[in-house]
């Protein structure tokens, strides 16, 4: 456990709403098995091993399958149309307004993601008493994620999407793992600033870190380089390797 651990409040928000068109199935996409579990299963097991007792769960597509499967120990919401990480967030406001510790973002198709590693973001966004926190990782062979640009101080400043990135920003070898912890009384004002500008007409998460490096506020990062943390499953052939990964060491 890691030191003051225990006097960190935190809720943990997990996205799981969407589809998941490209799993071609009409099973909501959080809920395929990866040994035997839902792999949304295994982003609860590392929060609640965290010690992170309140967990919000935003739903969408086949949210009666996903409560029915995961039962009544965690506050849901729903999100009924999806439009976007950042509109996912906004969901939580209400059953949130008044929480007045840290919020941990996560995503219920990343099942690689550890109780370390959610303590070590939390314990450097309260050391770093941060306004908002994102979990980065430096990878050799980079995956098709969004690049965090940093400043000539080297002090992240926003996040370009792969498919908006020029070559030179596309050698940056440090990406967005899509992991954050908030101030809740910062983020849900910040959310409002989002805009929806961009192809898929939705509000997106990473935007955040250009709104707040614009307006001075406090960013940290913390960085990873275990490459299966960054692995999502969005389609057959990631839930196959999602299958094979689960089964070497270091996982029961």
């Amino acid at each position: 456990m890691i030191e003051n651990y225990d006097n960190i409040d935190v809720v943990a928000v997990i996205l799981a709403a969407g589809k998941g068109t490209r799993m071609r199935s009409d099973l909501p996409k959080v809920l395929h098995r990866i040994s035997g579990r839902p792999m949304i299963s295994y982003v609860i097991n590392a929060c609640e091993r965290a010690d992170i007792d309140r967990i919000c769960i935003v739903v969408g597509y086949g949210s009666e399958k996903i409560t029915y499967e995961l039962g009544s120990g965690y506050t849901y919401v729903i999100q009924e149309e999806q439009l976007g990480t950042g509109h996912a967030l906004m969901q939580a406001e209400d059953v949130l307004k008044d929480f007045p510790g840290n919020i941990l973002v996560l995503y219920g198709d990343g099942p690689f993601i550890t109780c370390d590693v959610l303590m070590s973001l939390i314990k450097e966004h309260t050391r770093e008493s941060a306004d908002g926190t994102f979990l980065t990782a430096v990878l050799e062979n980079t995956p098709p994620f969004g690049r965090i640009v940093r400043d000539e101080e080297g002090l992240p400043e926003r996040i370009v999407e792969e498919k908006d990135a020029s070559p030179e920003i596309k050698k940056i070898k440090e990406v967005n793992t899509g992991h954050y912890c908030f101030r809740s009384d910062k983020i849900f004002p910040l959310l409002k600033e989002l805009g929806n500008d961009n192809s898929q007409s939705e509000y997106y998460l990473t935007d955040l870190m250009e709104i707040m490096s614009e307006r001075q506020m406090r960013i940290g990062t913390i960085t990873v380089s275990d490459p299966k943390i960054v692995f999502g499953v969005n389609t057959e052939n990631d839930l196959a390797e999602a299958e094979k990964m689960m089964s070497g060491p270091g996982y029961d």
